[in-house]
């Protein structure tokens, strides 16, 4: 589901109609999951209306820190937030608007670093947010698709990215490994460093 020009070729993700239905009875829904899972195609594939800010892009971002009610007033009728977890000072004024106009569905936020999105949501969007968690493909969203396969062991080789599925090339095991390899750096690298910050933060709350 990541060719948003043309829709026939998606691969309908499960959580689909599930993010669907929460943005009718919550203000704000989290997608959260690794790298290249398919977070920001699924968003703008269920909410086709909603504006897009994608906050990896510096210039957005900053705008985003500078002026974040001007990133929300700008996009009443809906805002995906791509990697929102960048712009941390927005969550308290997403609180406020949800709370000022008891809508549901204004917002969809998408986020890699889960821990950091999380930290964020729990301290400013309790109560006000649906969190849900998307992996890769399953094995039955491939079903009924081009490219189901007739064993556990070929899912197993060619791996469930949906960027690997959408490579005409016949080489999907370097492509896989080269995705395995990039996402065990970063997570490795993403966890020492909240490991770091949190461990100074608690040194400083027993000192205090």
């Amino acid at each position: 589901m990541r060719y948003l020009k043309n829709r026939s070729r998606m691969i309908l993700r499960q959580l689909n109609s599930v993010i669907q239905s929460a943005a009718q009875t919550m203000p704000v829904v989290s997608i959260t999951g690794p790298r290249q899972s398919g977070k920001t195609t699924l968003a703008k594939y269920a909410f086709p209306d909603y504006a897009y800010a994608n906050l990896e892009n510096l210039p957005t971002r900053q705008f985003a820190g500078e002026n974040p009610i001007g990133v929300l007033k700008q996009h009443p009728q809906g805002l995906i937030v791509d990697e929102a977890q960048y712009a941390p000072d927005l969550f308290s004024y997403i609180q406020v608007e949800v709370d000022q106009s008891g809508l549901n569905g204004r917002y969809i936020l998408t986020g890699s670093q889960n821990f950091l999105l999380m930290e964020k949501i729990t301290q400013s969007l309790a109560g006000r947010v649906a969190v849900f968690n998307l992996l890769p493909f399953s094995t039955k969203e491939l079903e009924n698709t081009e490219y189901q396969r007739n064993s556990p062991f070929e899912y197993i080789v060619k791996g469930f990215y949906p960027r690997i599925y959408d490579q005409k090339t016949a080489d999907h095991q370097k492509l896989a490994f080269g995705f395995g390899n990039q996402f065990c750096r970063f997570s490795a690298t993403t966890l020492f460093s909240e490991f770091q910050q949190k461990a100074a933060e608690n040194a400083q709350t027993i000192f205090l």
